[in-house]
């Protein structure tokens, strides 16, 4: 074998007229190991050694290690495995294993073979059933489970009129139609070709006083999101190169904080803000949200421009990189999502809790189903209703306005969850959308009446914890979290399987059709490293 270090200093220097000088020049200091080594060693005829390691092997399998000793013809015991160890069967009925580590022995009394394996399994078993060339999955999630910081609201207006505009599907009632948007983030990938310096405020744009600090001044008579519907963006442009100024702008913005604005939560200054392609997120253009490829970190920040039509009227929240505000000028901008994620703060509002991901990929209208099911304490059961109050015995999709329509998506309720393409599912990425902001929140409670006994009943099954606090704090409310998503989806039909599994061992794939065990690079084959039949 070889084993090899390597020490290497490298400083790149890139001559970005935004950056500081500081910023331009970046060094870093290298130190790598390849050691790459085979070993076979024997002591005496019966027991053999066998070392395969490499610090650059593409998997953990392939680096291997086994102790294996060999009885004589007529011992009882005839092999004895220790290390990395397989256990090839031949039947269809029980299926061997591959990724074992652990102790094999093999042994023989006349006619009578025993192999016994002792070892922990590096692999877990999956078994998958594909009916016509596509795969039929099951799935099952908590209520919980929402995607965290991938979904979000890009104002107050178009959370709090969500309800409204989805309330008769397949018909989204809403006026605004969004023709432009630019995202901005954090730049944690030092890619400077699409950066610049923002000041993002969760104020601009807001309409409603309750969601916005009462320095700044609602506009009366603006009923829609607009750079004018406060006399916020009309102050800070009013300061002209002092807001421009990442430092200047530092100096005017703590000025603010006897009057409630803090930095982190009202306002960010971003240095090199990152402006995400339009392959890096979708957003809705009549519902007002928009959906990341990738979820945020806490630390990062989201923020917007946007442009929207009304009845003919344009109307803008935010400033364009294409507005006519040159680098390094800072743009001013919405804030989506800040480094503080208090649940007390508004901007907590604007990430949506109400999508979850089931792990599917191109699924399928047909053989699509979904279940919203209740775990009832009493009987020990999922039921899929809530076995009292006005809603009793109702099934809990018809409850939470998940079945509306009929196959034909005419306004009668089949029992069937209303599949919809872009407003209750994403059928390419495998989400399912509440059509409500608060499923098992402030809408559930709503379902149980207004009067003293239903919301007596209602405190029992809501559970508004999941809204108003963070994602950790409502997992741990177990008398609250009994609600649950499951069901089966089919994904497309074609002739190659997607195991849902990448770096697959080696010879771990059986493949049957119709009870009888196929050949592999015969009947199949089968890519391990990416994993599809």
């Amino acid at each position: 074998g070889s084993a090899e270090l390597i020490f290497g200093f490298n400083m790149s220097r890139v001559d970005n007229p935004t950056l500081s000088e500081k910023l331009r020049k970046t060094p870093s200091f290298n130190f790598d190991e390849k050691i790459q080594m085979n070993v076979t060693g024997s002591i005496g005829d019966k027991l053999q050694l066998g070392v395969n390691y490499n610090t650059e092997a593409t998997f953990d399998f392939e680096n291997k290690t086994k102790l294996e000793w060999k009885g004589e013809e007529d011992d009882i015991i005839k092999k004895v495995e220790a290390g990395n160890v397989t256990l090839p069967l031949s039947g269809s009925l029980i299926t061997g294993s591959q990724s074992l580590f652990g102790l094999k022995t093999e042994m023989q009394f006349g006619k009578l073979t025993v192999t016994s394996v002792f070892s922990q399994q590096k692999g877990e078993t999956s078994v998958m059933e594909v009916k016509g060339g596509a795969q039929l999955s099951e799935y099952e999630i908590t209520a919980d489970n929402y995607e965290a910081n991938k979904h979000f609201f890009i104002s107050q207006y178009f959370r709090d009129h969500y309800d409204e505009a989805l309330a008769t599907l397949p018909v989204i009632n809403s006026p605004i139609n969004i023709t432009r948007i630019e995202v901005w983030v954090t730049n944690k990938t030092n890619n400077f070709e699409s950066s610049r310096n923002i000041i993002a405020f969760a104020d601009l744009g807001e309409i409603d006083p309750q969601y916005t600090n009462p320095y700044w001044s609602i506009s009366p008579g603006n009923r829609f999101p607009s750079n004018e519907s406060n006399n916020l963006y009309q102050t800070v442009t009013d300061q002209g190169s002092v807001i421009r100024n990442l430092s200047s702008a530092a100096n005017y913005l703590n000025s603010l904080l006897p009057y409630g604005i803090v930095n982190g939560q009202d306002y960010e200054k971003i240095e090199n803000a990152r402006l995400l392609t339009e392959r890096e997120y979708t957003f809705n253009e009549k519902l007002g949200y928009i959906s990341l490829n990738y979820a945020l970190n806490a630390d990062e920040i989201l923020a917007v421009a946007y442009e929207y039509t009304m009845n003919g009227q344009v109307y803008r929240v935010g400033e364009f990189s294409s507005g006519g505000i040159a680098a390094p000028q800072a743009l001013v901008v919405k804030l989506l999502k800040a480094t503080n994620l208090s649940p007390k703060l508004p901007t907590w509002r604007l990430m949506m809790k109400n999508i979850y991901n089931i792990g599917a990929y191109q699924m399928n209208r047909q053989d699509f189903t979904l279940n919203v099911l209740y775990q009832d304490d009493k009987t020990g059961n999922a039921l899929n209703y809530i076995p009292e109050g006005k809603i009793a015995n109702k099934i809990l999709l018809k409850v939470l306005h998940l079945d509306n329509l009929n196959s034909q998506l005419d306004p009668s309720p089949d029992g069937v969850f209303d599949f919809i393409e872009g407003i209750t599912v994403n059928s390419s990425t495998g989400r399912i959308i509440f059509p409500v902001v608060e499923p098992f929140g402030r809408y559930l409670e709503k379902q149980f009446g207004d009067d003293a006994a239903g919301k007596a009943i209602a405190k029992k099954y809501v559970f508004k914890e999941l809204y108003d606090s963070t994602q950790t704090r409502a997992r741990q409310i177990a008398e609250k979290n009994k609600f649950r998503l499951q069901g089966t989806y089919k994904s497309s039909s074609g002739s190659e399987i997607p195991l849902n599994a990448m770096n697959v061992p080696p010879g771990s794939v059986v493949v049957t059709a119709g009870g009888i065990k196929l050949q592999e690079n015969i009947d199949y084959t089968v890519d391990y490293t990416l994993g599809r039949v």
